[in-house]
């Protein structure tokens, strides 16, 4: 029953994490102004979190050069993904110590 809490902790954040590393690190094709927007109309299951994603891109539409936007973009993507893996390895160092 203990490993149950690793178990979910790694399959709840994980998923969230896949997301987030999927936006940041899918390959940028064609060079046209949608792309990101095609990603974000289907790839997530949860409307939350594509939602979320949506109003990140905006804002980094919306603030910055049209160049860096999309490198902002998959920056904060990655840092976020990041910071969903920081409590799985937490979980998982708690419960081996």
């Amino acid at each position: 029953m203990s490993a149950f809490i690793p178990l979910a902790t790694t399959i709840i954040f994980g998923f969230f994490s896949f997301l987030c590393f999927y936006y940041a690190f899918k390959p940028f094709e064609n060079d046209h102004e949608d792309y990101l927007d095609d990603i974000l109309s289907h790839a997530s299951f949860f409307e939350i979190i594509q939602l979320f994603f949506f109003l990140l891109l905006k804002i980094c539409k919306k603030f910055l050069p049209h160049k860096i936007y999309i490198i902002a973009f998959r920056i904060f993507c990655f840092l976020i993904g990041a910071l969903f893996l920081v409590p799985i390895i937490i979980v998982w160092l708690l419960y081996f110590s």
